[in-house]
């Protein structure tokens, strides 16, 4: 089981920004993880592990207009 937590923002022109955020436990499956947050309107991300890289896609419902868990991620760090 791994422990989940993050935080995304998107910034628009002048002061207009978007915030979203996460939080909670999910069960990898080989490479795989599938997280779903409890609530109604659940945010839910997958992830995919592919040697360094993490790929991410939420589905859209993890914060507000612009605010995603979506990408690709190296690890730089121990």
């Amino acid at each position: 089981m791994l422990r989940l937590e993050g935080s995304a923002q998107w910034k628009g022109a002048g002061d207009n920004a978007h915030f979203g955020d996460m939080k909670g436990t999910a069960t990898p499956d080989g490479n795989r993880l599938h997280f779903v947050e409890s609530g109604p309107d659940s945010c839910i991300i997958d992830m995919t592990l592919l040697g360094h890289y993490i790929v991410a896609s939420d589905n859209g419902l993890c914060g507000a207009l612009n605010a995603r868990f979506q990408g690709i991620w190296k690890r730089t760090g121990p």
